[in-house]
């Protein structure tokens, strides 16, 4: 299988990553992170609805600040509204994308 790379930019470097290595990119503040495994991240200049434009169909929007890669989800607590990704990583999913993960990972 073909790697998809993605180029991600900031003021000062231009990185090229794998997709499949992103685990999720959330909104800190102003800037926009892109969280990859052994907790590395990484500052892109690009905006949050420009990445779900681009990435894969695994990839969703699970809060307004939050675009998680799907694959990588371990567990989905309905309850507490929140999911576990591989490393650990927990996340919280907003109300009105409840349904729509749902369903996702139930396909």
């Amino acid at each position: 299988m073909k790697s998809i790379f993605l180029s991600l930019k900031n003021e000062n470097v231009i990185k090229r990553i794998k997709v499949e290595q992103i685990l999720f990119i959330k909104i800190n503040n102003r800037d926009v992170l892109v969280h990859l495994p052994r907790k590395e991240t990484f500052i892109s200049s690009m905006p949050l609805c420009e990445f779900i434009e681009i990435l894969p169909e695994h990839f969703m929007r699970i809060h307004r600040s939050c675009i998680v890669n799907t694959n990588k989800i371990l567990e989905f607590d309905i309850n507490k509204r929140k999911i576990q990704l591989v490393h650990g990583i927990k996340l919280d999913i907003s109300v009105r994308n409840i349904k729509k993960l749902k369903m996702h990972l139930n396909q």
